[in-house]
């Protein structure tokens, strides 16, 4: 495929995953993993974008620096590094439908378990620190794989009584860390080549402008609509995961 074709994919997805990451916090790589995976083969879509995911957070944190949650950062930052490194480990044993379709199925099934904790127990500020760290782990691992991990991670955070402010800047804070890691493991493993991160250099600008409209919408959005966008991303991407993973299957 030409170079060219390729540049304008990664600026155009950096955009929408900016946009939607400094709006929601979450679900920007749901919205461009899929049709990149359709068009290029899985590991230069998910190694491709790494650089332009760096940019992402970076610019993300920079947006919400006054509202990152350190405490919860550094719980969950270990568990989403190491869930990283078994899913790099996935990436080599099995094959990527598979391992697509169990990602697919399990932020599913931690979706509605999610949703059934918050109506009973409202009250409750965060889940437990056990439950945080496998939602860091499992993240890590989704990752490492498909690029969209994050659905998982936020699981750890979304709650009424948190700011959406420090929802967003805490989730971008551990993007950042584990995007640096997943980049350096890519590396070393020979998917990461420096071209990949030259040609993800037309994408700063279209994401920094992504970041831009992105903040200034999210402090428009009431704080119930905000939580019932979160858990219906996490419900659109697992059943967009098994969705694409299907036809593979029964080819």
């Amino acid at each position: 495929m030409p170079l060219w074709e390729w540049v304008t994919a990664i600026a155009i997805a950096g955009f929408v995953m900016s946009f939607v990451t400094a709006t929601v916090g979450v679900g920007g790589g749901l919205l461009v993993m899929p049709p990149l995976t359709l068009i290029f083969p899985p590991h230069i879509a998910i190694a491709g974008t790494l650089p332009m995911m760096l940019i992402n957070a970076m610019a993300v944190m920079w947006l919400y620096r006054r509202s990152w949650w350190t405490a919860q950062a550094a719980l969950l930052v270990p568990f989403t590094l190491l869930g990283t490194g078994i899913g790099m480990a996935v990436i080599v044993m099995i094959s990527s439908t598979l391992t697509r379709l169990f990602a697919g199925l399990t932020a599913a099934s931690l979706f509605v378990f999610e949703l059934r904790r918050q109506q009973s127990a409202r009250s409750s500020p965060l889940p437990s620190t056990g439950l945080r760290a496998a939602y860091g782990l499992g993240g890590g691992i989704i990752s490492a794989v498909t690029n969209i991990g994050g659905i998982m991670i936020s699981l750890a955070l979304v709650n009424p009584t948190i700011p959406t402010e420090t929802f967003v800047g805490t989730l971008a804070t551990i993007y950042f860390v584990m995007t640096t890691f997943k980049m350096i493991l890519f590396y070393e493993h020979g998917w990461l080549p420096w071209s990949f991160v030259i040609e993800s250099l037309p994408a700063i600008p279209t994401v920094l402008l992504g970041s831009f409209f992105g903040k200034r919408l999210h402090r428009h959005i009431p704080h119930t609509l905000f939580r019932h966008i979160i858990l219906s991303i996490i419900a659109i991407s697992s059943a967009a995961l098994i969705i694409v993973v299907i036809p593979r299957l029964v080819a």
